[in-house]
């Protein structure tokens, strides 16, 4: 990973996951954040609270979800999400920006459904971005103006992290990330991994 520092999901998810604090609580979203947080994250220690919501509707209200967790248990939460499950939750954006819990909602955006790009599914182009990509036309920084949710957008890993230092109240970090040099990264570090010698 030391070797992949790139601006990639899984560069990503590991940058979101080491940034929690001791006493923070960490909400991944379905599809690829919770995969690349579990493959590619490092290990932590201390007391940070993680929370899934996993299942056939584990994309709905992830954003109201994160905002209850982050009340019910009285911690700072980091909430990592893609595009088109931030997308489905634009009511729990406004639940966010009413309530104002301490969420830093961190989006990457992919441009759609990223997840199947490494499905066999992406093999036929024909239908794969208009039936699984599903990309979406949509102004991120006017929807969290309109639902008085800070907003910031990062494209390099250095801007990421200083976005993700403690803060309160909710806000929003817009994490625009291209989809193919992602893919790309993906399997350069899967291919490394792969190469890596496990001796009992």
């Amino acid at each position: 990973m030391a070797a992949a520092d790139t601006f990639w999901e899984g560069a990503i998810a590991r940058a979101v996951v080491a940034a929690v604090p001791d006493g923070g609580a960490l909400h991944l979203g379905n599809s690829l954040p919770v995969r690349d947080a579990d493959a590619f994250a490092a290990r932590r220690a201390g007391d940070v609270r993680v929370f899934v919501s996993r299942g056939v509707s584990g994309i709905d209200g992830a954003l109201a979800t994160a905002a209850g967790e982050a009340m019910g248990a009285g911690r700072p939460t980091w909430a990592l999400v893609g595009d088109l499950t931030c997308l489905h939750d634009l009511g729990g954006l406004l639940f966010l920006g009413q309530l104002r819990p301490d969420v830093t909602v961190v989006v990457v955006d992919n441009g759609g459904g990223g997840i199947f790009g490494v499905l066999p599914i992406a093999r036929h182009p024909s239908a794969f971005e208009r039936c699984f990509l599903t990309p979406q036309l949509f102004d991120l920084k006017a929807l969290c103006a309109g639902c008085g949710v800070d907003y910031r957008r990062a494209g390099d890993l250095d801007n990421l992290r200083a976005a993700l230092a403690p803060a309160p109240g909710p806000r929003l970090i817009h994490l625009p990330v291209d989809r193919t040099a992602s893919a790309a990264a993906r399997d350069a570090v899967n291919a490394a991994l792969a190469r890596v010698e496990v001796r009992p």
